[in-house]
């Protein structure tokens, strides 16, 4: 799905990096691939210069009925402040907020991705 991305990352000049290890979780597929496609497009929106890195893995726990699968997104982008990210997980909330943003969109993916992780 990743690769679904890799033409927009390449134009950008940036590099789009996936380490999947194997990972078991019960999970909606249509659930999953909003997640990974709103969180990879704002990666990729918002970072300039660098790296996209997608990363799944098995965390660690103490048996295996307890471990949790891991989806990461991580990025070389601009960041927030933490107390901006908490705002962004509501509908039509973006950062920052205002005439003069540098960045377009409706402010609705990461709503609904919180709501697909949520099921």
């Amino acid at each position: 799905m990743a690769s679904e991305f890799a033409v927009e990352a390449k134009e950008k000049g940036l590099e789009l990096g996936v380490n999947a290890k194997d990972a078991w979780a019960s999970a909606d597929e249509g659930g999953l691939k909003i997640v990974l496609q709103n969180l990879l497009s704002n990666a990729i929106k918002y970072t300039e210069e660098g790296t996209v890195q997608v990363q799944a893995y098995q965390e660690e726990g103490e048996s295996s009925a307890a471990a949790a699968a891991v989806l990461e997104v991580k990025d070389t982008g601009i960041g927030m402040e933490p107390e901006v990210a908490e705002t962004l997980f509501e509908p039509f909330r973006q950062a920052p907020e205002g005439v003069s943003r540098e960045y377009e969109g409706t402010g609705t993916g990461l709503a609904v991705t919180k709501k697909a992780t949520e099921r």
